[in-house]
């Protein structure tokens, strides 16, 4: 079971990527910035060239749908993958492979994508999309936790996670090639908990 969450804040163009999920070292694999360009994260039967290859691809300017159809393109395994890629603009793209583990499935609204795999149902994510909107007031990171909460209270398996990440780019702007990250990873700690640590 994993979901994720990737929010673009309107006010100050910063990109953030949440995840939660029972796998190790999920930060180490999936979580993936370009900077200056935007945001990635794979997951499932993850194939660690992808996150690489979808930094170039956003590196050289491609647009978020033409990275996912470049990358299909790169995987014979598509199907088996689940990606999502948030630009500095706010544009956004989605794949849940057809042979990943159900409940799967992605949402897309205004400048976050919320996705998850191994899931009870779509209203987990839609639940953690649902929260982003209505957390407008708080900043990025906090958001990205209000929806890792939601997938938490709507997800009957949670107390089965095991790991967690957040991971926050600095602005989009940033000229450097290694980006500003914050990233947590806690072992058995509720989101609550994370809330405190952050």
């Amino acid at each position: 079971m994993t979901y994720t969450v990737i929010g673009r804040c309107p006010r100050n163009g910063n990109l953030g990527i949440g995840i939660a999920t029972y796998s190790l070292a999920v930060g180490a694999t999936c979580p993936w910035f370009a900077p200056g360009r935007g945001a990635l994260s794979t997951q499932a039967f993850t194939n660690p060239d992808l996150g690489p290859a979808g930094v170039e691809l956003l590196g050289a300017g491609r647009l978020p749908e033409e990275v996912i159809s470049e990358l299909r393109r790169l995987d014979a395994e598509f199907e088996y993958r689940q990606i999502a890629v948030l630009d500095r603009s706010g544009s956004a793209a989605a794949h849940s492979g057809k042979r990943i583990r159900q409940w799967a499935g992605h949402v897309i609204g205004d400048g976050v994508i919320a996705m998850g795999n191994g899931l009870a149902g779509g209203g987990v994510i839609e639940a953690m999309a649902g929260a982003f909107a209505a957390s407008e007031s708080l900043e990025l990171a906090g958001r990205l936790m209000s929806m890792l909460e939601a997938g938490r209270d709507g997800t009957p398996e949670a107390r089965s996670l095991r790991r967690a990440t957040t991971c926050r780019s600095g602005r989009p702007s940033c000229s450097s090639t290694v980006p500003a990250l914050l990233r947590l990873r806690i072992c058995g700690l509720t989101c609550t908990m994370m809330r405190w640590a952050s």
